[in-house]
């Protein structure tokens, strides 16, 4: 038997990568595992849609989860999830004495401007406004019949925010403010216990003399 025909049969019986065909392996070729890198598809990132609810206003999404929100008014959390939809948001905002507070100081519908220059609704509750009131007068070094003056009336009615408060709730309000920051003094000179240094000054005005002590 000729040598070089027994040569081209044994190459022959060899597939395209060297591999002696076997009865069993039917003229298949052999399958190679396809790479990671080229057949891996890369994952979708999700989209966030912009929320179309305007119960919105009143929650904000936490960062950690956005399946998780935060009231603005009493900082409680809820679940969010988009298929649940927003019914139980809407019934808190129902039972919510923050929110229903500041209800209540939006019936003049005093419009601020926001971050993104869009009018919405103040989020100034009629105490904040009097208790900012009080601390102007104490800042300011200001009388305290300048609550009743005309011209505090004339910018509260041009700017439509609320009813400025008398001159004797506002006596009562400063004095308030004065106890509760002298006992917080004294309770931080006992946690603290460092030296302090007090420095006094006389200043007198045509009627009144008044003596004024300086903490370092």
């Amino acid at each position: 038997m000729d040598s070089t025909s027994t040569v081209d049969r044994d190459t022959n019986n060899k597939d395209d990568e060297g591999e002696i065909q076997t009865p069993t392996s039917g003229g298949k070729r052999k399958e190679t595992p396809p790479t990671s890198g080229a057949s891996s598809q890369p994952s979708k990132v999700k989209r966030l849609l912009p929320t179309r609810s305007d119960v919105w206003v009143h929650y904000t999404r936490t960062k950690e989860d956005r399946d998780k929100c935060l009231c603005n008014h009493c900082q409680n959390t809820f679940s969010c999830l988009t298929s649940s939809g927003t019914s139980n948001l809407r019934k808190h905002l129902e039972v919510c004495k923050n929110h229903l507070s500041w209800s209540a100081g939006q019936k003049n519908k005093q419009p601020v401007i926001d971050d993104d220059g869009k009018l919405k609704k103040s989020l100034v509750t009629e105490g904040q406004f009097r208790e900012a009131t009080n601390q102007m007068m104490v800042i300011g070094q200001l009388p305290l019949s300048f609550v009743e003056s005309v011209a505090w009336k004339h910018f509260v009615d041009k700017t439509t925010v609320f009813t400025p408060h008398s001159r004797r709730t506002a006596t009562k309000d400063i004095v308030k403010i004065y106890v509760e920051r002298k006992e917080a003094l004294k309770k931080w000179f006992l946690c603290n216990k460092q030296r302090v240094s007090l420095t006094t000054d006389i200043w007198v005005s045509q009627t009144t003399g008044y003596l004024l002590s300086f903490n370092h």
